[in-house]
């Protein structure tokens, strides 16, 4: 049955315009592709237009180390001469830079002698190069990445010091934050708060080792949280994960070990993962809980993969695996909604895979963060995964899984970033398709005024024969700030948000950068057949808000203070939403 299509005008007008900044970039897009055809995949350093200041009085964007000794040739001529790489020298920087006047404070002095560095064998385990090696761009660039994904490292580099009888001698540089945190936090997002008390790590003693401790209270249940993970098992590319959460509604356990791809250029990966979750989950109808039900939740997995490495540009990995889920219902005191019927489902299935990932990074600063260097893959990504269950294997019946992804992103100008996201996932059986989700987005930035930024997100999820238990949900706890959180649910969604985002040197206290942004939010959930007696329309709201990055902290994550006004909806909800959270991106 085809969907019913949306009758606002407004939301037809808004989505109108969202197509029009997409096909508008597209069209750019389209120019800037055809110019680097055929090109080799190079990193790329950019996105800010050239001679823009940002926070000038901050070593932020280039670590204080040891000056190059002499001439040295640059990197490509480095490569077709065949250097190889001679010593290696590893430089490990305090969360504050006691040679800076503005950071040799005896509160911070103090603060780096607390902090254990991390130490130089846990930075050594992350290089893709030793000495011996063909000098390669690659294996600089990538550790480079590798080293700045750590939450315990604000920036790292690796830079060449001195060239000598066809030795090229390395120093990497790299810069610690806090990472011990005893704290108690609120949020607030959805008209719902939650609270969180937590003891965490991310940098255990140096090791480079995450330990947590951790209560948490929100609208969904309260829950008691111990984890611990190591990216480097006894000093290997292995990593391990434990979880296990004593929940006021059941129980969550998780335990992973792995060894990934952890570099386009590795060779294959194998690992296995367990999750085992019992609780409480709701539905809900215009923000409020419209029933309840415990979901017993199991779920195991063997995988591994192998690749050639990275060839011309790309890196193609064969994956495969065996899959076991298993979910389990029980009603509760609170009704299910009319109509809701739960059954018990099986799912085992071996499967196979297949990754296509392209080498074409952007270097970058100001785009999800303040004041950090940014590192985002803007070319080719393809991943696809084929798999069958069968009661031969455990399953419940003959069902074909299918799930895939694609994405890419593109330069069109300078100053401006677009980015393209897309997947797919569904069963496939003797009754056509179950559990079927199809998607797509769209994201672009431009560099307006400066180092500030237009930021655009226009995004559609489709979904047919859900599982009984699964909603698209859209509110205030998923882009329609100005409303309840899990406010419309449907078998259809559209978001366009429009958010003009200003990044600030306001750097107080040399803890935290400060920026602040300017939203309008417009979107959708509807349903192509069954009750539309909720169906509300398009609803949009504006609002504004202030952006906090900790510039020596290890928890990641950037602290929005928002306030929305919702424009259209049900009278009754609050004009005013208050929000308060943390998210990975501005």
């Amino acid at each position: 049955m085809k969907a019913a299509l949306p009758t606002s005008t407004r939301f037809v007008s808004w989505l109108a315009l969202g197509l029009v900044l997409v096909v508008a970039a597209g069209t750019c897009l389209a120019e800037a592709a055809g110019d680097t055809a055929g090109e080799a995949s190079a990193p790329v350093l950019g996105y800010l237009p050239e001679g823009t200041e940002t926070a000038p009085d901050l070593p932020t964007y280039r670590l204080p180390g040891p000056k190059p000794e002499g001439d040295i040739p640059d990197p490509e001529t480095l490569e077709e001469m065949g250097a190889v790489v001679g010593s290696i020298k590893i430089l490990r920087g305090d969360i504050f830079d006691l040679e800076n006047p503005k950071e040799n404070y005896k509160l911070y002095r103090l603060a780096n002698r607390l902090h254990r560095k991390t130490r130089s064998h846990v930075v050594e385990e992350y290089l893709l190069f030793k000495p011996g090696d063909r000098y390669s761009r690659y294996a600089i660039e990538e550790t480079e990445r590798i080293l700045r994904a750590q939450r315990y490292l604000f920036d790292a580099e690796v830079r060449p010091i001195r060239f000598h009888d066809n030795q090229v001698d390395l120093v990497v540089l790299t810069r610690d934050v806090w990472t011990l945190t005893a704290s108690a936090s609120f949020g607030r997002s959805g008209g719902e708060n939650d609270t969180r008390f937590e003891l965490q790590d991310s940098n255990f003693l140096g090791t480079g080792k995450e330990v947590l401790i951790e209560r948490l209270s929100d609208v969904d249940r309260t829950s008691s949280r111990f984890g611990y993970r190591d990216p480097n098992v006894l000093g290997s590319r292995a990593r391990l994960e434990a979880i296990y959460s004593d929940n006021s509604d059941g129980t969550f356990q998780k335990l992973e070990i792995e060894r990934p791809f952890f570099s386009l250029e590795t060779h294959w990966s194998a690992g296995g993962e367990y999750v085992a979750d019992d609780r409480v989950d709701s539905f809900y109808r215009l923000g409020k809980v419209n029933g309840k039900f415990r979901h017993s939740e199991t779920f195991f997995e063997i995988r591994g993969g192998v690749s050639r490495g990275l060839k011309n540009g790309f890196s193609r990995r064969w994956l495969e695996g065996f899959t076991f889920e298993r979910d389990r219902f029980e009603a509760t005191s609170a009704p299910l909604p009319p109509g809701i019927e739960l059954a018990d489902r099986t799912l085992a299935y071996p499967w196979i895979g297949y990754q296509r990932l392209e080498n074409r990074f952007l270097k970058t600063q100001d785009l999800n963060r303040i004041g950090r260097t940014e590192d985002l893959n803007i070319g080719q990504r393809f991943e696809v995964r084929l798999g069958w269950s069968s009661p031969v294997f455990g399953g419940d019946e003959n069902l074909a899984i299918l799930g895939a992804r694609y994405g890419t992103g593109f330069e069109p100008g300078e100053g401006r970033l677009f980015l393209f996201d897309s997947y797919v996932s569904g069963r496939f059986g003797g009754d056509g398709a179950e559990n079927t989700l199809v998607g797509a987005s769209a994201r672009l930035h431009w560099r307006d005024w400066g180092r500030h930024t237009f930021y655009a997100y226009l995004g559609f999820d489709l979904a047919e024969n859900l599982d009984p238990e699964r909603q698209l949900l859209l509110g205030g706890d998923t882009g329609l700030r100005g409303y309840p959180l899990r406010y419309q649910s449907g078998d259809r969604r559209a978001l366009l948000t429009l958010e003009q985002r200003f990044f600030t040197p306001w750097h107080p206290f040399r803890l935290a950068y400060i920026g602040a942004a300017v939203f309008f939010d417009i979107g959708q959930v509807w349903s192509s057949e069954g009750d539309k007696s909720d169906d509300l329309g398009a609803l949009s709201n504006l609002g504004l808000g202030l952006r906090i990055s900790p510039s020596r902290s290890g928890l990641g994550s950037v602290l929005h203070l928002d306030v929305a006004f919702p424009l259209a909806g049900d009278p009754s909800i609050d004009k005013v939403q208050f929000l308060v959270m943390t998210r990975d991106s501005f």
